[in-house]
């Protein structure tokens, strides 16, 4: 039902069908510059969370797609503001228009498929996360193989799930969920020894996850200290998570 109510709302959040009365001319500049703004308000809603920014940063992006459909950018981000606000039907009809646009689009699938399996739309969520190529998506490709994992489990093949979770740590050691589940999944395929050693990772990695908590707390309290800087960037680098 959700899937169907996304499906007429996608033509709402693009341009109308050729020779449609209400038709909104293609312009590519305002949708341009419509563009640069939105981002601009995303950006500044990472940096130092606002409402206000991340209504902005919806209004500026929709009209971007509005003035110019054929840009798989703008659906792209216009999806990743929606999500951000919640808005999950509206951010799937946006990444559903992102990859309708650009089948190769990696980043716009993932997301796609992420929101279908919060649906419980198991067999669409597979589909779209095997479709994407990890490596394309650099550092976010490890968390991919764990979700893809959690599909496969919640589909009640573990051995297949297990093969995703041992993928998803073996490209990044610091992927604590991958190992929770990851435990799980061997527990129930009667490997308790191998169960028993993916525990004992994933509690190390979720005390590291505590501590760089803690650190960017110190961080947010003293920006200029640059010995909170080095901790979350060491904490960081402990986990993998090499952009942070």
């Amino acid at each position: 039902m959700l899937r169907f109510a996304a499906l007429l709302l996608l033509p709402l959040l693009t341009a109308c069908p050729s020779g449609a009365p209400d038709e909104v001319p293609l312009d590519t500049a305002a949708a341009e510059e419509s563009f640069r703004l939105g981002r601009g308000q995303q950006l500044q809603h990472a940096r130092e969370p606002s409402q206000a920014a991340l209504d902005a940063a919806v209004e500026h992006l929709e009209e971007a797609v509005r003035l110019d459909a054929t840009q798989p950018k703008h659906h792209y981000y216009a999806g990743l503001a929606r999500e951000a606000r919640g808005d999950h039907l509206e951010a799937r009809a946006h990444f559903e228009g992102a990859v309708a646009r650009d089948d190769a689009h990696d980043a716009a699938r993932w997301r796609l498929g992420r929101l279908l399996h919060q649906e419980g739309d198991l067999a669409g969520a597979r589909a779209q996360l095997e479709a994407v190529r990890p490596r394309e998506l650099g550092e976010d490709g490890p968390t991919l193989l764990l979700e893809l994992g959690r599909v496969l489990e919640d589909q009640g093949e573990l051995g297949s799930a297990r093969d995703r979770y041992n993928q998803a740590v073996a490209a990044r050691a610091g992927e604590t969920q991958a190992w929770f589940r990851l435990s799980h999944v061997l527990e129930q395929l009667g490997d308790a020894a191998g169960a028993e050693e993916a525990r004992v990772r994933y509690d190390i990695c979720w005390g590291v996850e505590q501590q760089l908590t803690q650190a960017r707390h110190a961080v947010r309290a003293a920006p200029g200290d640059p010995g909170a800087q080095r901790e979350v960037a060491r904490l960081a680098a402990e986990l993998g998570r090499t952009r942070e």
